[in-house]
């Protein structure tokens, strides 16, 4: 198999993780506001959204070092 290939596919996998995590994130928030309101606030959503938070805040950045080291290996094999 190809590096690049490897690489591109991890990376959207990553990508597509940190992207479902953010919207996830952003929902509960949402919800969790909007039910205090109603005096009825989800329990533990300040902990699933530390835990959301820290998955986009992982994956969101990791797919572009991949892309960075992908590109950079392909640089220097191409060199040798």
């Amino acid at each position: 198999m190809d590096i690049e290939r490897i690489a591109s596919g991890l990376r959207r996998i990553l990508m597509a993780a940190g992207g479902v995590a953010l919207i996830a994130l952003v929902l509960l928030a949402t919800g969790n506001v909007a039910l205090r309101v109603v005096r009825a606030p989800l329990g533990g959503a300040y902990e699933i959204v530390a835990f959301l938070g820290a998955i986009v805040g992982f994956f969101g950045p990791l797919g572009l070092v991949l892309a960075t080291a992908a590109a950079a290996f392909y640089v220097l094999s191409s060199r040798l």
